[in-house]
């Protein structure tokens, strides 16, 4: 959930740069900006993967009490674990 917040407040500010530049017609700004803001979302989405990595497991513990919905936890972690392992090894 807390994610989901950080995740809309970037989308926020990126539209709010994007668009100042869209704005005022500056295509050199507006397409830098652009990547600018690829740049800072690949770095955010390398964050959370490693927030999760080390921290997966106790953020769930925190949210799930249905032992349902921890078993499908599990699975899902273990195969989101071997797919980071993967793309590590590659």
């Amino acid at each position: 959930m807390w994610f989901s917040y950080i995740i809309d407040g970037f989308a926020n500010i990126a539209e709010a740069i994007v668009g100042k530049y869209y704005g005022v017609r500056d295509r050199v700004k507006f397409y830098n900006a652009i990547k600018i803001v690829f740049k800072w979302g690949f770095e955010l989405s390398l964050i959370f993967i490693l927030i999760f990595y080390i921290f997966g497991i106790d953020i769930a513990m925190f949210y799930i009490n249905s032992l349902i919905l921890w078993s499908s936890f599990l699975l899902f972690f273990r195969g989101l674990i071997q797919t980071i392992q993967f793309f590590l090894n590659f």
